[in-house]
């Protein structure tokens, strides 16, 4: 496992999936990349990444990528229960417009909610205003644009566990 290589990788995904954040730097990338659940083929090669981010209550899974020429192999099913797997909170939540993602995370257990909680609700909103001047001061105007457009076509979907 090479983390440059790796880095590279996932900003390359990221550059072609305008639904998906922006690109941070790389002190940033490091620091999301060493919290993130990564799946690799058999010869070490990663096909799918996911990040997390700690709110105020709950931990969302983020930036959900699987790499197009391994997509409907299973990756993703195998990344989300990956991903969860590392989470130790009793409340986990993504926002999604992918069908595919959907139908993983339904099988898992994950319900469509409003929001997460009231206060994951407020932790999320406080973090939008800093992802749009990212990608102001980027020049990232296509993904503000597209991000802007669909943003009501994402939906909330929340794993709530109950353990011991």
């Amino acid at each position: 496992m090479n983390t440059s290589s790796d880095l590279k990788w996932v900003d390359e995904l990221i550059r072609s999936e305008l639904d998906v954040r922006p690109i941070y730097s790389k002190r940033r990338s490091l620091k999301s990349f060493e919290k993130a659940a990564v799946i690799r083929t058999d010869e070490g090669n990663p096909v799918a990444y996911a990040e997390v981010v700690n709110h105020l209550k709950g931990v969302e899974i983020t930036t959900v990528l699987v790499d197009q020429s391994h997509r409907g192999k299973g990756y993703g099913k195998e990344l989300m229960k990956e991903v969860i797997s590392q989470i130790d909170n009793d409340l986990i939540f993504l926002h999604t417009k992918s069908p595919a993602l959907v139908s993983i995370i339904q099988k898992i257990g994950f319900k469509k909610k409003s929001i997460p909680s009231f206060i994951s609700g407020i932790s999320i909103l406080l973090r939008l205003p800093r992802r749009s001047l990212t990608m102001i001061f980027r020049g990232d105007f296509k993904r503000l644009w597209l991000q802007t457009i669909t943003l009501g076509k994402y939906d909330c979907y929340v794993l709530e566990r109950k353990r011991d």
